[in-house]
């Protein structure tokens, strides 16, 4: 590959898990129609337990699972052999499941000890002159 790569960094906000409980949150996240992801991965702390993301489409309803990570402290790395397209009214839906083992409510934050975080990485083309597409969302908990 020969070009560039933009970057989508999505950062699920908004979440707090409860002392000793475990719960599942999502968000989703608008993607470009015509972008070709070729590489997706994961970042969160200790106490999430899932990471998954999935490739919404508002036309039909569909949800097609892209990635599955179980460990924090090393989550996978997948890379598209072809790349994955979106279309019109396609993006990004993500869910984290914690299990909050403190005895303290479990926010977003930067403290690998008593924060969470919930973030996703998929690098694509073509970039179109903007590198950076950064997507900040509210999680809602999943029932």
């Amino acid at each position: 590959m020969r070009e560039l790569m933009g970057v989508y960094f999505n950062v699920m906000d908004g979440f707090e898990i409860p002392p000793q409980t475990t719960q599942t949150w999502t968000a989703r996240f608008a993607v470009k129609p015509g972008s070709e992801v070729h590489l997706m991965t994961s970042h969160a702390h200790w106490q999430n337990t899932r990471f998954e993301i999935f490739r919404y489409d508002e036309k039909d309803g569909s949800l097609e699972s892209l990635y599955v990570s179980t460990d924090p402290l090393h989550p996978k790395v997948l890379r598209y052999e072809e790349p994955l397209r979106f279309e019109e009214g396609q993006g990004f839906e993500v869910r984290c499941t914690w299990a909050n083992q403190l005895d303290v409510p479990l926010r977003n934050g930067d403290s690998g000890l008593e924060d969470e975080m919930c973030i996703m990485a998929a690098f694509y083309t073509p970039d179109a002159g903007i590198a950076w597409r950064y997507g900040l969302k509210q999680g809602t908990l999943v029932e």
